[in-house]
């Protein structure tokens, strides 16, 4: 068996996630590694707890240097300062985005639809060999990072879901384990008929 090049999963990651960087660069004409909009969605998520002090946040260097806004900053000093309370807060956003809706205000609301997609999604990618060949590796790195964005920022605004790219992106890999079982039951049946 082939193994992956975990470099190429990288890169096919790193340009998933660049674009909105190199968006910012075309608009702004600097590096803007996050702007001020994203930024006030990250603490609308992921709120300071009491654990963190932010009392130095608007004079810290290497936030002045990247620019960064006062809400993302106090969002990176919460994970920073607080990582369990952080990644407290991350776990609602996840649950979202793969299919629990009723994770953001602390209830078990499922989209079936979702969740099965997620999970049909995971055990094609695992359990089948072709789903994890290198032609795919672009709708892997898409979903992945999709669903880390996701994960990062609030997916449920004004009522709409955000999360619909991800799951376009795993129709192919799904659609094809249930073909690849399908055709395995015909054969495997085929001498009872």
């Amino acid at each position: 068996m082939k193994r992956r090049d975990p470099r190429r999963v990288a890169a096919g990651y790193a340009l998933t996630v660049s674009l909105a960087t190199m968006r910012n660069y075309l608009v702004s004409g600097r590096v803007v590694p996050i702007t001020s909009s994203a930024g006030a969605n990250l603490w609308e998520t992921h709120r300071p707890s009491s654990k963190v002090d932010l009392s130095r946040i608007d004079r810290d260097p290497l936030y002045e240097r990247l620019g960064l806004d006062r809400t993302t900053r106090e969002v990176l000093e919460f994970a920073r300062q607080d990582p369990a309370g952080y990644v407290g807060t991350l776990v609602p956003m996840f649950l979202f985005a793969v299919g629990v809706q009723g994770a953001p205000s602390g209830s078990w609301d499922v989209q079936p639809l979702l969740l099965v997609m997620c999970l049909a999604y995971l055990f094609v990618s695992l359990l089948w060999r072709p789903a994890r060949a290198l032609p795919t590796w672009f709708l892997h790195a898409f979903v992945w990072s999709h669903l880390a964005q996701m994960t990062v920022f609030l997916s449920n605004q004004y009522g709409f879901r955000l999360i619909l790219p991800m799951y376009v992106a795993m129709v192919p890999i799904v659609a094809g384990g249930l073909a690849w079982v399908g055709v395995r039951a015909v054969r495997l049946l085929a001498p009872i008929w």
